[in-house]
């Protein structure tokens, strides 16, 4: 079996066995892979910091088939700003959500992999859920369920379809400069989460909870 590096970012995990942790990854070259990191619940793992939820890790997989194997993890970037702001937390759960319902197993998609490492810093300073709908729209755009003009058939306001338009053609690092009200934000939220479920056939439970 092929031992081989992926820099990934760590969309899922949840407990595998006595001591595992079973990954859904998201890696910058191989796409989306689902990894054991073993042991890694151990409080003395060396894989523990590497294998903890929106990590951005350097990977060593053994093996190409479901799941692989970690043998190594050393983390990049660990996000501290998600931990402590439930918001900022939530945004990166409904993120990594999107992001594996809206992609195949394998499939390389390295635009994607950008898209969602820089939403993930973005979180330190932007508003979620400005920059969770602009994110949400372009990976729907980017995988195909999205169709142009969209938003001209669908019952919004003016003003909410100018600003879908513009959450879909602003680069991410720009959308500090985007404003909406507390009415148009719930309405094209309602409206960009209603397609996606589906076109996507699923719930998407992280976008859908709130407290």
């Amino acid at each position: 079996m092929a031992v081989y590096q992926a820099d990934a970012l760590v969309l899922r995990g949840r407990e595998y066995g006595e001591t595992d942790r079973l990954l859904t990854l998201f890696a910058r070259e191989q796409g989306k892979i689902e990894a054991v990191a073993k042991g890694a619940r151990r409080p003395v793992s060396k894989q523990r910091g590497g294998a903890q939820l929106f990590t951005y890790a350097d990977f060593l997989l053994y093996g190409r088939r479901a799941p692989a194997i970690v043998r190594q993890a050393q983390p990049r970037e660990t996000f501290n700003h998600l931990w402590g702001d439930w918001e900022k937390s939530r945004g990166a759960a409904i993120m990594a959500e999107f992001l594996d319902a809206a992609t195949p197993w394998g499939e390389p998609a390295p635009e994607l992999f950008r898209l969602t490492l820089t939403g993930f810093f973005l979180l330190a300073d932007l508003p979620p859920d400005l920059l969770v709908t602009a994110y949400a729209l372009k990976v729907l755009k980017n995988q195909g369920y999205w169709a142009d003009g969209a938003e001209e058939g669908a019952p919004l306001k003016a003003g909410s379809r100018a600003m879908v338009r513009r959450l879909l053609l602003t680069p991410p690092r720009q959308l500090s400069r985007l404003r909406w009200s507390k009415e148009m934000q719930a309405e094209i939220e309602g409206f960009v989460r209603a397609w996606a479920e589906e076109r996507l056939e699923r719930r998407l439970i992280a976008w859908n909870t709130v407290f």
